[in-house]
């Protein structure tokens, strides 16, 4: 066996769990995550030569799965393919990607419907700061979030099937 076969497997072997660690926080979707991870070690193996000398080929790793698995939401947003509870984890993970989080919403849903789910997906308020916000009860706070939730809902399985 080669040298660079040995290097390849001590890699695989070694950043495999962590590399899948880090797609599912980001994809949600074990299968995704998998294909992500051997979409990263494919890459990998095609740069062999320019990388195969970094001190820190973790880091390396590390940023090209989570790209990976990036990409993969950002495209799967576009189909309108996302759960709201994947796209608010998007958002959570990182704040730059709140704008993100209100563009991939169907233009179909009312801006207050919009509002609605920014508000406690990706702000992250709860049903009493959701209504003290919007100037209403905790009760129609409620009522308004799971009817946008519905929509949003039905708007993805339509446009997906």
């Amino acid at each position: 066996m080669d040298s660079g076969q040995d290097w390849f497997d001590k890699i695989y072997l070694k950043y495999y769990p962590k590399m899948f660690n880090a797609a599912m926080r980001i994809v949600w979707d074990r299968q995704l995550a998998e294909d992500i991870v051997q979409s990263t070690f494919e890459t990998l193996l095609l740069n062999y030569d320019k990388v195969r000398n970094y001190e820190n080929i973790w880091g390396w790793l590390l940023k090209t799965v989570t790209n990976k698995s990036k990409n993969e939401i950002n495209r799967a947003c576009n189909r309108r393919e996302v759960s709201i509870e994947t796209m608010y984890k998007l958002a959570a993970d990182d704040p730059y990607e709140h704008d993100n989080f209100l563009e991939a919403l169907p233009r179909e849903l009312s801006e207050e419907e919009k509002r609605m789910l920014y508000l406690h997906y990706a702000v992250g308020f709860k049903h009493t700061e959701i209504a003290k916000e919007l100037g209403c009860t905790a009760s129609a706070s409620k009522m308004r979030l799971h009817r946008a939730k519905v929509h949003y809902q039905e708007l993805i399985e339509n446009s997906s099937g």
